[in-house]
């Protein structure tokens, strides 16, 4: 069983933009050389924004996977910080040769994860020149075979902060959990506490999901733009798996060469509670009902 506490919140979040702002500010007083990482999707994206509204000095990093096999992902990263006047690192990651000779097998036991693309992502993470800041999922209800359960940072999202943690890097591993009050705004501010979408299951319905992510995103105040590419996203190793299921003829190449081996490692994330202080009365009233 995996346990998330939030940590008791000091005050009634503000809508999230305003609260992710905040966030930045914390940061970057903490962080001396800022580099958010970007992957194209809309948590790094919304991040950003909060770093640019909250006029703190940054760069970027961008994972770039050989063979273009994520340029439909990235074009979407590159294209913001060139709008917005951002430097940034593009890191290129040969993933396909990392799978292939094992090295993730190593990576995964060392921090825990049942992941290849969370193996590759801590090979990025190694080569960034900066405290690396990463966006992660926000706090919504996830419902997945009938179950309705909390879609927070689980036990193997926890990789990345293990891979900070054992070699002494500050950085941040889930920016849209810096605070308790980020965290719970988007629950106490959008729609993506009503019960008509907490029962949603979104499996295998990117474009939806996409859309319904993108309408919370500006509810929340994040002035995001819209972008076709980002229809064709779902984790950003699209690509990568496309290209193994297409060279091994099946569709369970990627998943029974590199992902079922991980399984032996000792993961804890598939039952997780999320742990709020009983007196905490402005927790309490946003998780059970305002």
């Amino acid at each position: 069983m995996h346990f998330l506490s939030l940590g008791r919140l000091r005050h009634f979040p503000k809508i999230p933009f305003e609260e992710a702002v905040a966030a930045a500010k914390l940061i970057s007083a903490k962080l001396p050389n800022p580099v958010l990482c970007l992957s194209g999707g809309l948590d790094s994206e919304a991040m950003a924004l909060a770093f640019l509204a909250a006029k703190i000095k940054f760069s970027a990093a961008i994972m770039n996977l050989e063979n273009g096999l994520n340029d439909y992902d990235i074009a979407v990263a590159k294209e913001f910080c060139t709008h917005h006047g951002i430097k940034f690192q593009e890191i290129h990651v040969p993933a396909l040769k990392i799978l292939e000779s094992g090295e993730h097998l190593d990576i995964a036991a060392t921090y825990r994860t049942l992941s290849p693309e969370r193996a590759s992502f801590i090979l990025f993470l190694q080569q960034i020149e900066g405290n690396p800041v990463i966006g992660g999922e926000i706090l919504r209800k996830e419902c997945v075979g009938g179950i309705i359960n909390y879609c927070g940072p689980k036990d193997r999202d926890f990789s990345y902060w293990r891979y900070l943690s054992q070699n002494k890097i500050a950085g941040v591993p889930y920016f849209h959990y810096y605070t308790p009050e980020l965290a719970f705004s988007f629950m106490a501010h959008t729609k993506i506490s009503q019960p008509e979408l907490e029962a949603v299951d979104w499996s295998g319905r990117h474009r939806e999901f996409y859309e319904h992510k993108l309408s919370i995103y500006r509810e929340a105040g994040f002035p995001i733009a819209e972008s076709d590419l980002r229809l064709q996203k779902w984790h950003g190793f699209e690509g990568l798996k496309n290209k193994i299921d297409a060279h091994y003829q099946s569709q369970n190449a990627y998943a029974e060469n590199f992902r079922k081996p991980l399984e032996e490692n000792p993961i804890y994330d598939l039952n997780q509670i999320l742990l709020v202080d009983d007196d905490d009365p402005i927790a309490q009233k946003i998780l059970i009902g305002k």
